[in-house]
């Protein structure tokens, strides 16, 4: 909100050298989505005052991802899963392992944390991708059908597994299509 931003603007101009007050200025611009590069500006300058926050590496892993900068953003978030288990962080560097093509280390990720935290649909969507990309594809489609009932949107969540079926679909009439013979030119009566 404007009033948590405008708080920590001015406790940012008030107490520069502070962390959190650079934390917080930081995950508050984000939220908002406000000016990226101010948002790493600020959680960089915390991760300066007190290096390892995994709070602060999540958000900068989160910013790095809104500027599409793979790199930083996967290092960001290992930087924050090495203290421990994080969802934030979790979710995030499972979806950037899937989106560079590492869908068996997307899964493993995805699936631990949806052990430890439970199913919600943005996971399991995500593990249904890596399920497929693998093709482990009875995993994915009930993966896909348990993510529908817990989807707070039932069209869209049919839409996934519509789309689903439809690659299914497309890759069975592939792989089942006879070889096509050559043409034979046509003959000139």
């Amino acid at each position: 909100s404007c009033a948590a931003y405008e708080h920590w603007k001015a406790l940012r101009a008030e107490r520069p050298n502070w962390w959190a007050s650079q934390l917080g200025y930081g995950a508050c611009l984000h939220m908002m989505g406000g000016d990226r590069a101010e948002v790493i500006d600020a959680l960089t300058r915390a991760l300066s005052l007190k290096p390892n926050h995994p709070r602060a590496l999540t958000l900068l892993g989160q910013a790095y991802e809104d500027e599409d900068d793979l790199d930083a953003a996967t290092q960001a978030y290992r930087n924050a899963l090495a203290f421990g288990p994080s969802p934030d962080a979790q979710l995030g560097l499972g979806r950037l392992l899937q989106r560079r093509g590492h869908h068996l280390e997307a899964g493993a990720l995805l699936q631990i944390l949806i052990d430890t935290q439970g199913p919600q649909a943005a996971t399991l969507f995500l593990l249904a991708q890596s399920q497929e990309a693998t093709g482990a594809l009875l995993e994915a489609e009930q993966t896909l059908k348990l993510a529908l009932r817990l989807h707070p949107d039932p069209l869209r969540g049919k839409h996934y597994l519509h789309q689903f079926y439809t690659r299914q679909h497309r890759s069975a009439a592939k792989s089942a299509a006879p070889p096509c013979a050559p043409s034979s030119p046509p003959s000139v009566n």
